[in-house]
């Protein structure tokens, strides 16, 4: 669907968030979504909103499998916030 938006958030923090949101999400009418990391699997939104990324990747073993899930799900637009660059290094020293 057009103007659609996931933020996506580490397990546990759905409720915080989205109260945090509060009015937004009234007033977007269901164009965005507060989920955590796999329920997003399957799915695509134009923008993608993920918050510490950190996080999500210390979640579990297949945290960093997660991620990836999420990083992928934006079709025009990605941010991540609430983190440090601390993820993005470890990947690009993980890279080949």
């Amino acid at each position: 669907a057009a103007g659609t938006v996931a933020v996506v958030v580490p397990v546990g923090q759905r409720e915080k968030v989205t109260a945090a949101l509060g009015d937004q999400l009234t007033a977007y009418a269901g164009r965005v979504q507060v989920l955590e990391g796999l329920d997003t699997k399957g799915l695509e939104f134009d923008g993608v909103v993920v918050v510490e990324p950190d996080a999500i990747t210390a979640e579990s073993e297949t945290g960093w499998r997660t991620l990836y899930v999420v990083l992928t799900r934006a079709t025009q637009l990605l941010l991540t916030v609430g983190t440090t660059d601390g993820w993005l290094r470890r990947l690009r020293d993980e890279s080949p």
